[in-house]
């Protein structure tokens, strides 16, 4: 398999980047419920391309990667929890909102043990995915350091999986309540294993380059069975707060392989531009979508029926743009920089 950057693995992050938007931007009808819960299949993915390039490098002697990449998501990490707690703060203030709740709240001891333990961040709840991808990241790097790969984290799977799975969307059926989500989406029961799998899929997928014919069809069972798993679980009343469902990893891991899988050099535009999306700007909006939907929200008051149907794809957008002329204000940043520390 070549081991050049893989474009369709780039389109895919596009994709699982506007999964997570419509996941929180999506309108609520019976039908979006249901998109929705495929969606739940997006930053698994994003855990499995972070183990599938861990692979990549320290097969090819980088070894210094997980350190460089530990320094970047830490930054990220701070830096967005940062932006986030100042920024809500702004836009509560201008929209006249409990600002002052909203501290109480989010320096409380309970929200300092969850931030700290789950990556449940009290200033916007996506981000636990920067907190969970940076711990997982630390005990992968504790690991190496031990002369141990991800990949021999392979007997915690199991039990890891489950622990996501049962204290999830099925808590309801075998403890008769529902957790906080964040008991089942934190670093242990989704970051820890999605990366371990991801690891181990570059070889495999070397190994069985062939595994792409049967990719494309467990992705549209495993989509289906989402959905199924949903049906039977809202209709039973034992549907639980979570984002896991049994098939959701299994999905995750089916897209990825068929898109790790494809070697093909892209030269429609529409897939060089989507492929550019995903190298580029996938972070960005991940991070800061939930900005501009809570802008958006305040100032379309109303039902607008337009703007509920179109919403997802508008705050994408927006948040696009968004990453793009902050990329354009580094870069000339770092121009204007760069001659100065070089004399």
């Amino acid at each position: 398999m070549n081991e050049q950057r893989n474009n369709t693995l780039d389109v895919i992050k596009t994709v699982c980047t506007f999964m997570v938007v419509f996941i929180h931007a999506g309108e609520n009808s019976s039908l979006a419920t249901y998109t929705k819960a495929i969606c739940t299949c997006a930053v698994p993915f994003f855990f499995l391309v972070s183990g599938y390039y861990l692979s990549l490098n320290i097969s090819a002697g980088k070894t210094e990667y997980i350190h460089r990449q530990l320094k970047k998501i830490g930054v990220l990490f701070i830096t967005s929890n940062i932006i986030y707690a100042v920024c809500v703060s702004v836009l509560m203030l201008l929209f006249h909102d409990d600002l002052s709740g909203f501290w109480k709240r989010a320096l409380s001891g309970g929200s300092m043990i969850d931030f700290l333990l789950f990556n449940n961040s009290p200033f916007a709840y996506h981000l636990w995915y920067i907190g969970a991808l940076l711990y997982a990241f630390v005990f992968y790097s504790l690991m190496s350091v031990r002369k141990k790969q991800p990949g021999k984290s392979i007997g915690y799977l199991p039990f890891l999986l489950i622990l996501a799975i049962v204290t999830g969307v099925y808590s309801d059926l075998f403890f008769k309540r529902s957790f906080p989500i964040y008991i089942s989406r934190n670093f242990i029961s989704i970051g820890i294993p999605s990366i371990a799998i991801g690891y181990m899929l570059h070889s495999a997928i070397n190994k069985y380059h062939r595994l792409r014919k049967y990719a494309l069809l467990s992705v549209l069972v495993l989509a289906v069975s989402v959905m199924l798993e949903r049906f039977i679980l809202h209709h039973s009343g034992i549907l639980s707060t979570g984002s896991i469902f049994i098939a959701t990893l299994p999905l995750a891991v089916s897209i990825f392989v068929f898109a790790a899988t494809d070697e093909r050099g892209y030269s429609a535009s529409i897939m060089k531009a989507l492929a550019d999306i995903g190298r580029r700007d996938s972070a960005n909006i991940y991070i800061y979508h939930l900005l501009f939907l809570y802008i958006s929200d305040h100032m379309i008051t109303g039902k607008n029926a337009v703007y509920l149907h179109t919403k997802a794809l508008l705050i994408f957008i927006m948040t696009l743009a968004f990453s793009r002329g902050l990329q354009f204000v580094q870069n000339s940043f770092f121009k204007r920089k760069r001659p100065l520390t070089n004399r």
